[in-house]
């Protein structure tokens, strides 16, 4: 006769089971989605931030379904499994203040990126996925009845619980993120699982159960009337993008700035009334190659990889008034912040294309039609918290030069450490791969420095008279800017030192090249 276990869940059939271990599932999934666009603000997201937290996630799940199993083996009764799913509720709701906590809380500004997004990444999430990873093998031990069918009660439950974890991620990858915002998803998951734990726990016919749970339920309403303290310190959240708008005093220019922020990183800083001022330097650069090409033909064509705050693009609108201005902005909640709060124009003549920079190429190409040419490719995609690496790969390259036209400017801002930095000389490398002038960029006295630094590289298919540049006027609306040049023989051998190598689609370590730069910042 085969051994059996006590039936713990009544009359409940296979299908209540499914139904608990499927909720279980979504539920550490969305976590763990969202997990990435909370700590964005504060470590940005790159390759570790991701790494950091997938791991986290897995090791809470693999030590959750150890203590789930032994706690299974001593206590399985329903109220035991009710019990975890309002710790899994409460451990949901501290990720929010634990956030506002590290977010104050100093760390040695030493501390490797890697180690720093495994740090937050454990303290903040471990707890809870540990929890969740308790509630399928409790579930398993209610639900077997004869252990002759073993095989196909835990292979059906954690299938219906990977299920779960399914839909969990393109609910909340798709909908959910764009739809709430990860702090109210936070807010939802704990109401879900509390509702579930009074549920399976029984936890409405009294007794001791129902006054734990009644605590719990104390709990979530005491925190609601904190609710406000934990809201995102951001305008709106996209599914790309923390985005932030905050006003400035620039007290060289006296001028009062509106500031885009992107994640953690100040990207913009834009005067709404006049959209001629550029505040960045390397903007100044861009500005001042752009005025050399327009001297030669005034109806430049542009063409601007990542919108940002448009400062830019509102610029040569202005001072080139028969250009033509493409920009290239993945995000559209980030255009759409430019039209409400950064001075972009409703009849602006600037065309915008709401795709990633590479579809933007293909599909030009798979078009088949006649395309226009650009005179000048801008990237303003780069920072030293999150490089889009494919726009970084000898691949890509390859497509600007395609829309570019004889004689035309690719110029790139890139953040890193020009005496020693690899980003910078590897992004340098790849770009000779494609085109037979690229030179550097800085403002006077930058390439003696040391730090971390933003220069632009420029790209062309012909030679040009490096000094004729220099010593050209200001760009309109502008001072000229005193430059320092490093011409490409020179670039050559700063390459060859820093260890320069060739990004491609199938090689492109730029995470691990720039995350020293985290330190400086």
């Amino acid at each position: 006769m085969p051994a059996t276990a006590v039936r713990k869940l009544g009359n409940s059939a296979l299908w209540r089971a499914n139904a608990i271990v499927f909720v279980g599932g979504g539920c550490t999934m969305v976590l763990e989605l969202i997990a990435g666009r909370l700590m964005a603000p504060y470590i940005g997201v790159s390759l570790y931030t991701w790494t950091s937290i997938i791991g986290v996630v897995l090791a809470g799940i693999s030590l959750g379904n150890y203590l789930g199993g032994r706690l299974a083996d001593r206590h399985a009764r329903p109220v035991v499994l009710g019990a975890v799913f309002l710790a899994a509720g409460v451990a949901s709701l501290a990720i929010l203040p634990g956030i506002v906590l590290l977010s104050k809380t100093p760390l040695p500004t030493s501390l490797h990126l890697m180690n720093r997004s495994l740090l937050y990444s454990a303290l903040i999430f471990f707890v809870p996925t540990t929890v969740l990873g308790m509630i399928t093998p409790l579930v398993i031990k209610l639900t077997l009845q004869d252990l002759g069918k073993t095989g196909n009660v835990v292979g059906t439950i954690y299938a219906v619980s990977t299920v779960g974890a399914i839909v969990g991620t393109f609910a909340t990858g798709f909908w959910l993120v764009s739809w709430f915002g990860t702090r109210t998803i936070v807010w939802l998951v704990a109401v879900v699982l509390i509702g579930l734990g009074v549920i399976s726990g029984g936890m409405w016919k009294g007794g001791r159960q129902s006054a734990a749970a009644m605590g719990v339920l104390v709990i979530f309403a005491l925190s609601l009337s904190f609710k406000g303290s934990f809201d995102a310190p951001f305008l709106r959240e996209s599914n790309y993008y923390a985005i932030g708008v905050y006003d400035w005093l620039d007290p060289e220019s006296n001028r009062q700035l509106r500031v885009l922020k992107l994640d953690r990183l100040d990207h913009s800083f834009a005067d709404p009334k006049d959209p001629t001022f550029l505040y960045y330097d390397y903007e100044q650069i861009f500005a001042q190659l752009a005025a050399y090409q327009a001297r030669k033909d005034p109806e430049v064509s542009a063409l601007f990889v990542g919108g940002g705050g448009y400062t830019l693009p509102r610029y040569m609108e202005v001072v080139y008034p028969r250009s033509t201005l493409d920009v290239v902005e993945i995000d559209p909640a980030v255009t759409e912040t430019a039209y409400e709060q950064l001075g972009l124009p409703a009849d602006t003549r600037v065309r915008t294309f709401n795709m990633d920079a590479r579809f933007f190429f293909t599909s030009r190409q798979a078009r088949g039609e006649d395309q226009p040419k650009y005179d000048l490719v801008f990237a303003d995609a780069f920072n030293d918290y999150s490089v889009p690496y494919h726009l970084t790969t000898v691949e890509f390259h390859r497509m600007v030069k395609e829309v570019m036209a004889d004689g035309g400017f690719y110029l790139l801002n890139v953040i890193d450490d020009y005496q020693k930095g690899r980003f910078l000389a590897s992004f340098a490398q790849t770009l000779r791969q494609v085109f037979p002038t690229v030179f550097l960029a800085a403002p006077q006295g930058w390439l003696g420095g040391t730090g971390a630094g933003t220069y632009v590289l420029v790209a062309t298919d012909r030679e040009y008279n490096l000094g004729e540049w220099l010593v050209s006027p200001a760009a309109p609306g502008l001072e000229r800017m005193e430059l320092e040049v490093i011409p490409p023989d020179k670039l050559a051998e700063r390459i060859e030192q820093n260890r320069g190598i060739v990004l491609t689609d199938n090689f492109v370590p730029v995470d691990n090249m720039v995350s020293f730069l985290f330190a400086h910042r």
